[in-house]
This record gives structure tokens, C-alpha cells and sequence, in this order.
């Protein structure tokens, strides 16, 4: 199980490769206005990027521990692609908390609020993609975009609080709906499982 977490911190140095390219490019220049708030076009390719490489890093690692069979029996459940893949989460958000600690412009309380959010979305967000994961271990190409959409919406709409200086208490609220939903899956998901071993 540690190695979700491993594989977390090594998707996030992907991600920052792979934004700070698009910062030196004119996408960073280009926005579009939603909601009279102008949205940059990295910000949104940004959160693509790291939801697509959550996708991608979790899959693979599922489909190693799919492949690693004793006896014929393969080693895997959904409940350890769900806890593995909030770990993956809490591995991927080292790198990011890494930065506001050492971050000389930001004071402490803000630093700990910013490091909680972080590390809450980021396991939030790959929960989600490891619940959906979990129906089938082997995601196509239109059920990867619409597990990406989702996990992107909920990353996206969070980084707009924070980027638009939100109030601290309406960050964590809506920290504490996104994982709310997030348990009342999975507690749905466990209740169906049950029933239908019946």
C-alpha cells in the first residue's frame, strides 16, 4: 500500500514539469470570463493535467498489483484501491505542501490552512478517482474522461477559493461537503456490496 504514496509524490513531479512548460508558454496569457471572473487557461489545464496523471498513475499501479497473482488469485479489492488511491492523494500533495512551508510571503496560519486544503483535495479528489477505479480495473477512454471531469470540477472549483481569497471558514466547508460526498459513496458502496452478497 505504501508504494500509492510513492507513486503519488512521482505523478506530482510530472505535474510540475509538465505546468511549469505551460507557464513559459502563452497560455498562461490567455483567459476566458466566467461569472465576471477571469480564468486563466493554465489554471484550467493545470488541474486537468494533475487529475489526468492521478488517473493514469493509479490505473497502472492497479493493474501491477492486478497482474501479481498467488495461487491464481489476484490480490486486490475495492477497498484497497479506495484507501491506496487517498494515500496516492496524500503522496501527491508532499511536493505542493513542500512549497508553502518554505514560502517567505505567506505567514504560518495561512501556510497550515493552505497545506490542510492541499493534502485534503488532493486525497479527496484521487478517493474519488479510486472509487470509480474500483467499479472496473481496467477504465476505457470515455469513463477515464468523465472520472478526470469530475475530480477536476471539485479541484478546480477549490483552487478558485483560494485564488479569489475566499473566506478560511467557506474553504473548509466546502472541503467538508467534497469528502462528506466522498464518504457517502463509499458507505453506499459498501451497503450495496453487502446486499448483493446476500
Amino acid at each position: 500500500m505504501l508504494k500509492f504514496f510513492f507513486y503519488g509524490i512521482l505523478a506530482s513531479l510530472g505535474a510540475l514539469f509538465l505546468e511549469m512548460t505551460i507557464s513559459v508558454t502563452s497560455w498562461d496569457a490567455i483567459s476566458i470570463n466566467i461569472a465576471s471572473y477571469q480564468i486563466s487557461w493554465a489554471l484550467i489545464l493545470a488541474v486537468l493535467i494533475e487529475e489526468s496523471l492521478k488517473l493514469l498513475f493509479i490505473n497502472k499501479y492497479i493493474q501491477e498489483i492486478k497482474n501479481n497473482k498467488i495461487n491464481g488469485s489476484v490480490i486486490l479489492n475495492s477497498e484497497k484501491i479506495f484507501f491506496g488511491s487517498i494515500l496516492f492523494g496524500f503522496g501527491f500533495s508532499v511536493l505542493e505542501s513542500f512549497f508553502f512551508i518554505y514560502d517567505p510571503s505567506i505567514t504560518a496560519s495561512a501556510s497550515y490552512l493552505n497545506i490542510l486544503g492541499v493534502i485534503m483535495i488532493h486525497a479527496a479528489t484521487s478517493g474519488y478517482i479510486g472509487y470509480f477505479l474500483s467499479f472496473e480495473w481496467i477504465a476505457g477512454l470515455l469513463v477515464s474522461i468523465r472520472i478526470i471531469m469530475i475530480a477536476s470540477l471539485f479541484h478546480f472549483l477549490y483552487n478558485l477559493l483560494v485564488i479569489y481569497d475566499a473566506a478560511d471558514h467557506a474553504k473548509i466547508i466546502y472541503l467538508s461537503v467534497v469528502i462528506f460526498f466522498l464518504i457517502l459513496l463509499k458507505y453506499n458502496r459498501n451497503w450495496i456490496e453487502k446486499v448483493t452478497d446476500k
